[in-house]
């Protein structure tokens, strides 16, 4: 496989190692800072393109950059037979201009200091032509070996999910550290529990673990939270939220079904 890449950031870096490390060819590096630019292209024992218009074909071209990016870079590429892959979750497809495009995106988060050196990671694609989809299952595969194709509508609500599920998640935590560090408690003492949640939720469905006083209805204990946190409105309404929610989802629910509760 020979391809070309554009782009210098975190999935830039992801892809281009993978790729290397499988013995595909990179023929060249574009990114608007040349000296990040230089040092990716170096790292994959190629050279960087000075100009858009530069870029040549190959087998796929990869355009890696910031979501806002991706259209205004398709239009300056002229590429015939080339398949164009962009990299955004929440991107549509129809965003490159080319014949021959697709989208290929890992569902993780990737931090180009610290790159999985793993292959469980979900890479989900999607394709304008059979061309397309032949080089982005074969690019998928040689990144992961958990591959699914999935269309745009999909491709969203995936997206909302890892958003829900990772992003928000953090920050959840981070206003736990926040709280603890307040009332001069080590968050040490939370990351246990944190594990124990995170580990126990790879082999069973969450909707089965939920605990807490939201899925028993003690108001009682929701009530002294709220308390707690009268001087922090946001943070009191995003608990008052949080559990209603529980609390809907689970009005049905009881002590036997649940034992966890």
């Amino acid at each position: 496989m020979t391809y070309t890449l554009i782009g210098t950031g975190n999935m830039a870096w992801f892809l281009s190692k993978r790729l290397y490390e499988k013995g595909a060819k990179c023929t060249g590096v574009y990114g608007r800072n040349t000296e990040a630019a230089t040092q990716l292209a170096d790292s994959v024992h190629t050279n960087i393109v000075a100009s858009l218009h530069q870029i040549p074909e190959t087998d796929f071209c990869i355009i890696a950059v910031t979501d806002r990016s991706i259209s205004e870079i398709s239009t300056q590429l002229h590429l015939k037979e080339t398949v164009v892959v962009h990299t955004a979750g929440s991107i549509p497809l129809d965003v490159l201009v080319q014949t021959h495009k697709a989208v290929i995106w890992p569902v993780y988060s990737i931090n180009k200091n610290n790159l999985p050196t793993h292959r469980n990671i979900p890479m989900v694609y999607e394709h304008s032509s059979e061309k397309a989809k032949q080089t982005v299952t074969q690019l998928a595969y040689t990144v992961s070996d958990m591959v699914q194709e999935v269309n745009w509508q999909q491709r969203q609500w995936l997206h909302l999910c890892a958003v829900i599920g990772n992003n928000f998640t953090n920050h959840l935590m981070t206003l736990c550290e926040k709280i603890a560090q307040s009332q001069n408690l080590p968050f040490s003492l939370i990351r246990p529990i944190l594990q124990q949640t995170f580990e126990t939720v790879t082999t069973i469905e969450p909707s089965l673990l939920q605990t807490g006083p939201a899925i028993r209805n003690d108001k009682e204990t929701m009530q002294k939270h709220l308390h707690l946190l009268q001087q922090q409105t946001v943070l009191q309404e995003l608990y008052r939220s949080l559990s209603a929610s529980i609390e809907d989802l689970y009005k049905t629910t009881n002590e036997t079904k649940h034992p966890n509760c």
